[in-house]
């Protein structure tokens, strides 16, 4: 996760735990959702099938 996700996903975690900034924070989340998914349909469209199944996986954990 690069800084900028990072700072997004502790925004997000912050505003969620207030009702007072809840949908502030959902927001936040659509936000980072869309980078994130913007960042993976770049790497599918640049990467071989082969490059792109080998990048790391939370399930390879």
């Amino acid at each position: 996760m690069n800084r900028e996700w990072s700072e997004l996903n502790r925004e997000m975690q912050t505003q969620l735990q207030r009702k007072d900034t809840c949908k502030a924070g959902i927001d936040t989340l659509f936000r980072l959702r869309d980078q994130l998914m913007q960042t993976i349909t770049l790497l599918y469209d640049e990467l071989s099938r082969e490059e792109f199944n080998a990048i790391p996986s939370c399930r390879e954990r």
